[in-house]
């Protein structure tokens, strides 16, 4: 059964019991037709201090996406999934929340574009249930690794599974990056590195929550205690699958 799309906004007080519980919130709220960032303008707000990411401006701190085949695209607008993360993975001072609201289906596959999901307490729980998880986990907690968000960006190091404010641990993940930073490092990536990353990818997959999307599909997660993917979507500029992203830097 498809909910119908609701008038009434999120609930501030479900939304933060759900990050706090599992690290992510799903919803369904409509857009306004007059202003489609209205609503995720609001939630932003509420929930902190809007973050305003490079080319946008604080009165409009909103990236809307717009799938393209380039090379040089966002990973948000290319056609192949994104890969477990969690948003600004390389920058020092990262988003605490991320927000994306659906604006417009993807054409092809009614599962195209989905949210793949996963609480960083359950990934961490499934890696603690074998040897090889907790080696791995030994390995991300306790080793700094170089992170780049360019080829060309000197890396920044950070540990994969770091101590949160409330004393939980939290994750910090972008395969990519990780790999762009050893590149730019000029080394292979340790052995000992790619198994453990291959092991929290694995958890994550084990543990995951996927949530097909439509226009309207409301995501609020924090960037720390859960990963998020979108899976492929129909590579279309014109009239792909469209979403409104939004960042908060700190809670309320």
């Amino acid at each position: 059964m498809i909910a119908p799309l609701s008038d009434t906004p999120p609930d501030l007080e479900d939304i933060r019991a759900a990050l706090e519980a599992g690290g992510f919130w799903t919803g369904i709220a409509k857009l306004s037709e007059e202003d489609p960032g209205a609503l995720l303008r609001s939630l932003m707000v509420q929930l902190g201090s809007p973050y305003v990411p490079d080319g946008c401006t604080p009165e409009d701190p909103i990236i809307r996406t717009a799938p393209s085949r380039r090379k040089t695209a966002a990973p948000f607008d290319r056609p192949e999934a994104i890969g477990w993360h969690g948003d600004f993975a390389s920058h020092d001072n990262r988003p605490k929340i991320s927000l994306v609201h659906v604006a417009r289906a993807d054409p092809g596959d009614p599962n195209a574009g989905a949210w793949r999901l996963a609480s960083s307490n359950a990934v961490l729980e499934q890696m603690a249930g074998t040897e090889d998880g907790r080696r791995a986990r030994a390995v991300l907690e306790h080793e700094a690794l170089p992170f780049s968000y360019s080829d060309t960006q000197p890396p920044r190091w950070f540990k994969v599974i770091a101590e949160i404010e409330d004393g939980n641990r939290g994750i910090r993940f972008f395969a990519p990056s990780i790999a762009r930073g050893f590149h730019h490092l000029g080394q292979d990536m340790h052995a000992s590195v790619a198994e453990a990353l291959g092991q929290l990818e694995r958890a994550a997959d084990a543990v995951q929550v996927v949530v097909p999307t439509r226009p309207g599909s409301l995501l609020v997660i924090d960037n720390w205690r859960a990963l998020h993917d979108r899976t492929p979507q129909t590579a279309i500029r014109k009239n792909g699958r469209q979403a409104l992203l939004g960042f908060v830097s700190a809670g309320a």
